[in-house]
């Protein structure tokens, strides 16, 4: 079992997608998704594969009891050598976070190889999966990997393949070598944001309680970097709003600041902050 973590966008189902297709040939290939909806699927990346496992029927009982149904999906995942691709485990219900553990501890003594890709930018120290993760960090055959962002000569190296004259050194900058916003930079062709960057980092955005996505809003009109005391009074909200901004990974803490982990991102909200709510705090971040 293999714990893939990066941020949104580093690339981590490209890579995971990559690895099964030069292996395709050895072994059977499953995907199970997590879908960021408010209410989590119960086991959806189990309904995902429960048809090619044999147990589509058990998942749709009025009642699925743990006990029977995890050692039924274990002994179906060791009938032939397989790969379990398990996407977006960060957003998991519990059941399927038991049975990724279920996994975890058994996974030694099947012809298995489990992949769980998980933003580790949403994954504090209080998230389930981090609780998993924990229970497993000692278990036989279970790693945890972290996907590096892009250097400057691989940004370079996008470039000239797409066959762009960019400034890689501002592209990196501005990106700070995340996959996707570099890829879709180059697509557009041009300096302004990609409709399809706005589009990502707005959707993550609107996960944000109201208090939290105030705060964001506020931090994205101060500048690419904040300093905490001056943001909190700018957006008249309290610290727990602000802890939810970094907890869901769109803030990193800085000491005393807080930062945007990309410009582009912070390109992204600002673009959306109605006019007459902007100019109040710029106002108050910056007097006359």
């Amino acid at each position: 079992m293999v714990f893939l973590a990066g941020e949104a966008g580093a690339g981590k189902t490209s890579v995971a997608r990559e690895f099964v297709r030069r292996y395709a040939a050895k072994a059977r290939f499953l995907v199970g998704i997590c879908d960021g909806g408010a209410t989590p699927r119960a086991l959806g990346p189990l309904v995902d594969v429960a048809d090619r496992l044999g147990l589509a029927g058990e998942l749709e009982a009025p009642e699925v009891r743990q006990a029977s149904l995890f050692p039924r999906v274990h002994t179906a995942l060791g009938r032939v050598p397989t790969v379990l691709l398990l996407e977006d485990m960060h957003w998991a219900d519990q059941a399927s976070l038991d049975l990724v553990r279920y996994l975890g501890r058994r996974v030694g003594d099947l012809p298995l190889l489990v992949l769980v890709t998980f933003r580790d930018d949403e994954v504090a120290a209080t998230h389930p999966l981090a609780g998993v993760m924990g229970d497993l960090a000692t278990a036989a055959g279970v790693l945890r990997m972290q996907l590096p962002l892009l250097t400057e000569g691989a940004v370079s190296e996008l470039a000239r393949g797409a066959g762009r004259a960019i400034d890689v050194v501002a592209l990196h900058r501005s990106t700070d070598g995340n996959p996707f916003f570099v890829t879709e930079v180059l697509a557009a062709g041009s300096e302004t944001l990609p409709r399809t960057v706005r589009d990502a980092v707005v959707a993550r955005a609107t996960r944000l309680s109201p208090a939290a996505r105030k705060v964001l809003d506020t931090a994205s009109v101060v500048g690419a970097t904040a300093e905490i005391g001056l943001l909190l009074a700018s957006a008249d909200e309290g610290p727990a709003a602000l802890d939810e901004c970094v907890a869901r990974g769109v803030l990193l803490g800085h000491g005393s600041s807080v930062a945007f982990r990309h410009d582009l991102a912070r390109q992204a909200i600002v673009d959306g902050v109605h006019r007459p709510r902007a100019r109040p705090c710029i106002g108050a971040c910056w007097p006359a």
